[in-house]
């Protein structure tokens, strides 16, 4: 069975041997080139194409690029940015996102011709594939104190994995797309984890510096501030959310450990960052030599967490109209105890007044 990499390898004047994973490696390397040197917001997946067969020689007029190579080059994008995959069965006309993430999308597919579109924007029209920022008013002598969306205390010692299971009654999942990090299904009361922390990690690890996904997602990134980088900013958060779920918990460790790293491990493959994070009682999450986040009891959901707060603020509502939920059925259940223990004790209180009714007049006849 062909796979999606293989048109663009051959259309691109790769040489496929084995399994073309050198090739594949140099492919990515110039798809990388092609956005560092484009303008960001013009740059679309015809003029990767173009940029990249230009890099190894071949010209190609405008338009001789088959559909099957813009649909591999499609996939390759979503497989980079960890955002989105494609099926395994698609039209040859339009651009198609997997079925798992239809909840969370606007659009299950687009015409084949919008490859022509900045890649930032074609992505955009689909869906929001990360999550929107809460929005902070600047700190100023004008605006103090400063207004902000309200925000919830997120509460490690009760929104965790362990909580969530036992006493939410959620399940989790574990994805390779970044996109569903945190996702909530209410449907079907799931919530999935990003199994490749380690992604995360390298995208905030040089700050300053553009990578391939500030490339291609800053095309429709609502600017936050000069000193804020909102990208970085959400990879620190998805970070700190496996300490919070996993790492601050003794239950939830023990549940890693025992259970869920081996659901969380892909094609026999586990991320010893997510082992770190989520296995480990104490660790000190580090993405750079000057950015080192400690762990705290309490978590404001919109300073600590201005992407994913949204998201942990409905995990914790749930776990806790459960726990609730669960309090209500106790108290209700030791009530109707209570009142049965009182019924019967009545019941036991008529029949020895019976009893003493019986004897009294038992007596009186004797006497009589």
């Amino acid at each position: 069975m062909k796979t999606f990499y293989e048109p663009i390898l051959t259309h691109c004047g790769f040489p496929v041997v084995d399994n073309g994973s050198k090739a594949i490696i140099e492919l990515i390397h110039l798809i990388v080139k092609a956005f560092l040197e484009k303008e960001r917001r013009e740059i679309s997946i015809d003029m990767v194409i173009r940029a990249v067969r230009k890099e190894n020689g071949i010209d190609l007029p405008k338009e001789d690029i088959p559909t099957d190579v813009k649909q591999g080059m499609f996939s390759l994008l979503g497989f980079l940015t960890m955002l989105f995959d494609i099926p395994k069965d698609f039209s040859e006309d339009h651009l198609y996102l997997s079925e798992r993430i239809d909840p969370f999308i606007l659009y299950t597919h687009k015409p084949i011709e919008e490859t022509a579109f900045p890649v930032g924007t074609l992505i955009a029209s689909l869906g929001v594939f990360i999550p929107r920022r809460k929005k902070q008013e600047p700190r100023s002598i004008e605006n103090w104190p400063p207004k902000q969306q309200p925000s919830m205390d997120l509460n490690s010692s009760t929104l965790n994995a362990y909580a969530l299971i036992n006493i939410g009654k959620l399940k989790i999942e574990w994805s390779e797309l970044f996109s569903m990090h945190l996702r909530f299904d209410r449907n079907t009361r799931t919530v999935t984890f990003f199994r490749f922390p380690s992604f995360c990690a390298l995208n905030c690890s040089q700050p300053g510096e553009k990578t391939l996904f500030d490339h291609i997602i800053d095309d429709w990134r609502q600017p936050v501030s000069a000193a804020v980088d909102p990208n970085r900013s959400m990879f620190r958060e998805a970070l700190l959310s496996y300490r919070l779920l996993f790492g601050q918990s003794s239950d939830s460790r023990r549940l890693f450990r025992s259970h869920e790293k081996s659901r969380a491990s892909q094609g026999g493959y586990t991320d010893q960052l997510l082992v770190r994070l989520c296995g480990q009682s104490r660790t000190i999450v580090q993405t750079t030599d000057d950015d080192t986040f400690y762990e705290q009891a309490f978590y404001d959901s919109v300073i600590d967490f201005p992407h994913y707060g949204h998201r942990l603020e409905e995990l914790q509502r749930r776990d806790i109209e459960r726990w609730v939920l669960n309090w209500y059925v106790l108290m209700l259940t030791i009530v109707t105890i209570v009142l049965a223990l009182v019924q019967i004790g009545l019941k036991a209180c008529q029949v020895r007044l019976a009893q003493v009714q019986v004897e009294l007049a038992k007596r009186a006849l004797v006497e009589e």
